[in-house]
């Protein structure tokens, strides 16, 4: 099921006059959109599919993009642009992980998080 949701949902991204900037649909949408309610290449193409086999559900959670995202954040995609194949090639390194975290703010976000728990932010004190 996974593997024929993904083989839909990259026809429709080649599909789109969009391409891979197609964007997600502004809110929670069924998870079979009605075909031919919408002109060609403005049909929702959902980002994520998920789905329950206990209940044979599926939806499409719609979210806004993580600021501090290791793989598309702003200054990630930017180091990208501009260094290229060395980006990628740094990315790829040992210490590639601790790279991307720092460049995307997500250590500093980690570390702000970890020192707001240090002062006392356990929430198991009632």
């Amino acid at each position: 099921m996974a593997a024929a949701l993904a083989v839909e949902l990259m026809v429709a991204l080649l599909h789109s006059p969009h391409k891979h900037r197609h964007p997600a649909p502004p809110t929670t949408a069924p998870a079979t959109a009605p075909e031919g309610d919408s002109p060609p290449g403005d049909t929702p193409i959902p980002h994520q599919v998920r789905g329950s086999v206990a209940s044979f559900t599926q939806y499409c959670p719609v979210t806004p993009a993580f600021a501090h995202c290791t793989a598309c954040s702003p200054a990630v995609v930017h180091a990208y642009r501009r260094d290229g194949a060395a980006f990628v090639r740094r990315a790829c390194e040992d210490d590639g992980p601790a790279y991307l975290e720092a460049l995307s703010g997500l250590a500093a976000l980690k570390t702000a998080a970890e020192a707001a728990d240090a002062d006392g932010g356990d929430d198991d004190d009632f």
